[in-house]
């Protein structure tokens, strides 16, 4: 048992950095892996010169005592030579301050900061030295600098670009002259470097994947203006010999390259190459393959200028709209607002397979709808955002799509001898057994009969193409239906005057309420007949 904890040698390092760093506590159980946590602890600290630990018997226990030894402290931090740069600037940039400990190597990385702030700013020939600080016996920091002339650039030029003008090449870099020589404009070598990068990288898109790219920098004589030129080598230009498909199953390569633009012939474009890869994702995400993933590979070939174009494609599961959650930040709209501003905007709902395009266009009519706010500049907008399901994989494979429903009145039912049939005529079944019928409110002797709503088996890879949901049949309005089980309605011919259908009690009524009849007893839900 842990009777005591207590540090020796401590002089000038504060308690309360201390005590964060040691988890052995008194009236816990003696724990010796922790202790020497705690020891890697108070070395990583950067505290201390040395940690050493031991423990003590006592009565009731042991005191487990640390024994350290303090680096020396800084007492002071100087700077000398700055005439352009404050010392409240570079003290910051150092980053150590009085009563900090002195460590050598935070000195040496504050001076390296110091000359980065230099040369970013246009002192490239900025030198900064350390006097004092870097010795374990010293007291303080001390750091001489040379600042040297502040440089500008004067002028930035291209020589043997041939594919695009200097102007358009001065949009891809950084490395140029300031507003009227005098805002901005400074001297950056690690800016330059980065620039050639820059420049390489726009050739690469064009197809010089070999363009080699230099600089020279020219001064004049008082040393404060250079001449900054970009030297090019572009070097061939690669076309697209071929282009091929890999991992595809759901769309041949035939109707791939129907949806791609860089084809086999062209020179190669990264700008292009990259629509292709949004159209390919979109075709993908139109039959619910949201997550399909697409990678271009350029497959270099012996011949100099000639590549082959491999799209690497791992189409994944396809997906269905699960649970749709509804987040607005405001709290001054009720909960039931809230779900039918958003989701009556919304084109697709659950069970209906994934389609990208309407994910995008639903997420435009939220914003077209001037219900919530917008700002571009803290990207503030409403969003669609899709995630995959929380759920086992055999739980996704046998997701319901949606239920059919009627909206406002039901559709007249056409005359026919002995029935009407208002879907394609084929009874449902039901779960347990054969078709269940209910008795219609009109007919007490039950002559007429609807079957019950039957499950649905998985759609089909088809998309529906629109149309209006009160005069088609299910199979017209929505593939999905096409090889289901149908809805059967079997009635007798119209009275002249109204009367009422029944209803199965899985469907979703939109519109107008339905009516309650009792027949024999029993509450049945129905809707009223349109009149012949």
């Amino acid at each position: 048992m842990v009777v005591e904890v207590r540090v020796v040698g401590r002089q000038h390092v504060p308690w309360s950095k201390i005590a964060p760093l040691i988890r052995t506590r008194a009236g816990r159980p003696l724990d010796m892996e922790l202790i020497e946590e705690d020891v890697r602890r108070l070395s990583r600290a950067g505290l201390f010169v040395s940690v050493k630990t031991w423990t003590q018997p006592v009565p009731g226990g042991r005191v487990v005592i640390f024994e350290v030894v303090e680096r020396p402290v800084l007492q002071y931090v100087k700077f000398v030579g700055n005439e352009k740069v404050r010392k409240k600037v570079l003290a910051e940039k150092a980053g150590i301050k009085p009563g900090d400990a002195l460590d050598p190597f935070a000195v040496e990385e504050g001076r390296r900061k110091i000359e980065d702030y230099y040369r970013s700013h246009g002192f490239s020939n900025a030198r900064v030295t350390i006097i004092e600080g870097n010795r374990p016996e010293d007291k303080g920091a001390i750091y001489l600098i040379n600042e040297g002339k502040k440089q500008r650039i004067l002028w930035t030029r291209f020589v043997g670009n041939t594919i695009a003008t200097d102007a358009r090449l001065r949009t891809q870099i950084h490395s140029k002259p300031g507003f009227l020589w005098i805002i901005r404009g400074e001297v950056d070598r690690k800016e330059i470097d980065e620039d050639i990068n820059r420049l390489k990288a726009y050739y690469a898109s064009l197809g010089y994947f070999n363009a080699k790219i230099g600089r020279e920098i020219e001064y004049n004589e008082e040393k404060n203006w250079i001449l900054l030129t970009f030297v090019i080598d572009e070097g061939p230009r690669y076309k697209v010999r071929e282009v091929r498909f890999i991992g595809n199953q759901r769309f041949s390569e035939q109707e791939l390259a129907e949806t791609i633009t860089l084809k086999a012939g062209q020179y190669f474009n990264q700008a292009q190459l990259q629509k292709d890869v949004a159209a390919l994702q979109e075709k993908y995400g139109a039959l619910g393959y949201v997550f399909a993933d697409i990678k271009p590979d350029i497959r270099y070939l012996a011949e100099p200028g000639q590549a082959d174009l491999v799209y690497e494609i791992k189409e994944g599961d396809r997906y269905r709209v699960g649970r749709i959650d509804v987040k607005i930040g405001s709290e001054e709209v009720s909960p039931h607002t809230k779900l039918t501003t958003v989701l009556n905007r919304l084109s697709l709902a659950p069970g209906d397979v994934v389609d990208i395009r309407e994910l995008r266009a639903s997420e435009r009519r939220l914003r077209a709808s001037g219900l919530f706010l917008i700002d571009p500049v803290r990207n503030i907008q409403p969003k669609i955002v899709f995630s995959p399901p929380e759920v086992s994989d055999e739980e996704v494979q046998v997701a319901q799509p949606r239920r059919p429903d009627v909206r406002g009145q039901s559709p007249d039912v056409p005359e026919h001898a002995d029935q009407s049939p208002m879907f394609p005529d084929r009874p449902a079944r039901s779960p347990n057994g054969p078709p269940v019928f209910y008795p219609r409110a009109n007919s007490p002797e039950g002559q007429g009969k609807i079957p019950a709503f039957s499950d649905l088996p998985a759609p089909t890879d088809q998309i529906s193409t629109g149309g209006s949901p009160c005069s088609e049949t299910p199979a017209q309005r929505d593939p999905r239906w096409e090889g289901a089980d149908r809805l059967s309605v079997i009635s007798e011919p119209p009275s002249p005057g109204p009367h009422r259908q029944i209803l199965d009690r899985q469907i979703q009524v939109r519109g107008q309420s339905p009516q309650w009849g009792e027949e024999g007893g029993q509450i049945v839900p129905s809707l009223p007949e349109s009149r012949p």
